[in-house]
């Protein structure tokens, strides 16, 4: 009798947490909201970014830029990222940015770049620590501008914080 009694509680605790789960899932990420500062990628050298979460996707915006003696850069990147594969923390990030390039000193120039990002991304759904690796190449359109055809890879790496 006492193992039928043990049996049934048991029963009733992996049902108790098999419904917990299905909660906790159903909620979908807390964090909306992620600032990371990113080496490499779209934006070049280094920039600030911030992200709005909407479902498994994200939605980027940031700024970067360098100064060399008389010239220097400008770099908006703006874009989105899939998250939807992985699991609490885990991420593979999928997406693209769209990066605009002001060129300065001795002449002033722009260019439009597209950069495809894929990567692993920590973030764990209810915020805390944020990090970021991958590579989001550059792919350079033709014509006139700073830039004229081609394909660099660019790896990057960020640490920030979702909240």
């Amino acid at each position: 009798m006492s193992l039928a009694l043990g049996g049934a509680a048991l029963d009733q605790t992996v049902a108790h947490a098999a419904e917990n789960e299905a909660k906790s899932e159903s909620k979908g990420a807390s964090a909306k909201n992620t600032v990371y500062g990113e080496l490499g990628g779209p934006g070049l050298i280094y920039s600030i970014n911030y992200e709005r979460g909407i479902g498994d996707f994200n939605i980027r915006v940031g700024v970067g830029g360098a100064a060399v003696n008389t010239g220097g850069y400008l770099a908006i990147p703006v874009g989105f990222n899939y998250m939807g594969i992985g699991g609490d923390k885990h991420h593979l990030e999928l997406g693209i940015t769209g990066n605009t390039f002001v060129v300065f000193g001795g002449g002033s120039d722009a260019a439009f770049i597209l950069s495809p990002i894929a990567g692993y991304r920590l973030q764990p759904r209810d915020g805390g620590f944020n990090f970021r690796a991958g590579l989001s190449p550059y792919v350079f359109g033709t014509g006139g501008g700073v830039t004229n055809g081609g394909f660099i890879p660019m790896p990057y790496v960020s640490f920030g914080a979702s909240f």
